[in-house]
C-alpha cells in the first residue's frame, strides 16, 4: 500500500527527512517508495527510470533468495541420499526444490531466471540478450507460419524516452521465410522465449543456431507431438488428462521436473484425493541443424 500523497500537517507534502516516516504527520512509506523518490529527484533521472531500477534491484534480490533456498534444499537432498537409508526424504526434498524453482512460491515469480542443479541462474537477464534468438507463439499453435523468430543484434536505449530497445532480425518459422530488420521495446518482452543453445552473432544472412531445443509430449512412452516450447507441450498433456475425467471435476495439475535429464512428469490432484502420476511426460530434445561427422566416431 502506497503512502498518501498529501500531508494533513503540510500543504506541500510530507517531510520525509530521508527516512520512511513523515516527521509531521507520522505517515509511513515503504523502502521501495523511498528509493524511487530519491532516485527520481536526482538530476537526469525521473520517476519512470527510478521505478525501472528499483524493479531490477528487486528482481536481483529475489533471484539471490531463490538461488539460496533451492541450493540449500538440493544440498539437503544430497545429504539424505548419501546416507543410503533416507531415499524417501531425499526424493521429497528434491521435489520441493523443483517446485519452488518452477514457480510454486509466487514471490519468486518476479525474479528472472531459473536455478540449475549446480546453482547457476540459467536466464539472469530481464530483457532480450544480444546474439540470442527468441521465439514467439501467441496462440499456442505449432504451425511454422504462426511462430515468429527474433534474432537480437544489440540492445540500446531510446535517447528521449529512456526505455530499452532490442534491435535485430525477425521472420516467421515457415521454411524459406526471409529475415527482415525489426525491433522490440521492453514492454513487448512478454511471450518471447529464448532458444536454448543459441549464441551465434548475426552476420549478413542470420545463421540458424547450432542446436535447437524442442519439446516432446508423450504418454506411457507413446509420442503425442513435438512443440517449440515446453508450455505448449505441457498444455497438450494437461488437455488429454482433463478429457479422461468426468466433466466439471476439479483438477489441479503439477509438474515434477528433472532438469538434468530434461524431463517433466505430470501429476494430478482431483478433489480430496491424493496426488497421482498421470503417465504424461514432456521431454526436452536437442536437435542439431548440421551434421557432425565427428559425433559418429
Amino acid at each position: 500500500m502506497s503512502a498518501p500523497e498529501t500531508c494533513p500537517q503540510h500543504p506541500f507534502g510530507h517531510q520525509w527527512d530521508a527516512g520512511l516516516r513523515c516527521s509531521l504527520c507520522g505517515t509511513g512509506r515503504s523502502a521501495a517508495e523511498a528509493v524511487v523518490s530519491g532516485l527520481a529527484s536526482a538530476r537526469g533521472w525521473g520517476e519512470a527510470a527510478a521505478e525501472r531500477v528499483a524493479a531490477a534491484h528487486r528482481a536481483e534480490v529475489l533471484a539471490e533468495a531463490k538461488r539460496e533456498v533451492v541450493g540449500w534444499l538440493l544440498k539437503k537432498a544430497d545429504e539424505y541420499r548419501a546416507t543410503g537409508t533416507r531415499q524417501r526424504e531425499a526424493d521429497a526434498v528434491s521435489t520441493m526444490a523443483s517446485k519452488i524453482d518452477g514457480g510454486a512460491v509466487r514471490l519468486f515469480l518476479d525474479e528472472a531466471g531459473k536455478v540449475t542443479r549446480k546453482g547457476e541462474i540459467t536466464q539472469p537477464a530481464d530483457f532480450f540478450q544480444p546474439g540470442r534468438t527468441y521465439t514467439y507463439n501467441a496462440d499456442g499453435f505449432t504451425a511454422p507460419e504462426l511462430i515468429t523468430l527474433f534474432r537480437v543484434e544489440h540492445v540500446t536505449r531510446h535517447p528521449d524516452r529512456g526505455h530499452r530497445r532490442a534491435i535485430g532480425w525477425m521472420k516467421t518459422g515457415e521454411p524459406g521465410a526471409k529475415w527482415h530488420g525489426n525491433f522490440q521495446d521492453e514492454d513487448q518482452l512478454e511471450g518471447w522465449t529464448a532458444i536454448a543453445g543459441d549464441s551465434d552473432a548475426v552476420q549478413g544472412e542470420p545463421a540458424q543456431p547450432a542446436e535447437l531445443t524442442i519439446y516432446r509430449a508423450s504418454h506411457d512412452t507413446i509420442p503425442m507431438g513435438l512443440y517449440a516450447t515446453a508450455a505448449a507441450a505441457r498444455a497438450h498433456c494437461e488437455a488429454e488428462e482433463r478429457r479422461s475425467w468426468p466433466q466439471n471435476t476439479g483438477l489441479t495439475f503439477d509438474w515434477i521436473e528433472d532438469e538434468e535429464d530434461g524431463v517433466a512428469e505430470l501429476t494430478v490432484l482431483a478433489g480430496q484425493n491424493e496426488e497421482s502420476i498421470t503417465g504424461y511426460v514432456v521431454t526436452a530434445l536437442t536437435v542439431a541443424s548440421e551434421y557432425d561427422a565427428e559425433a559418429d566416431e
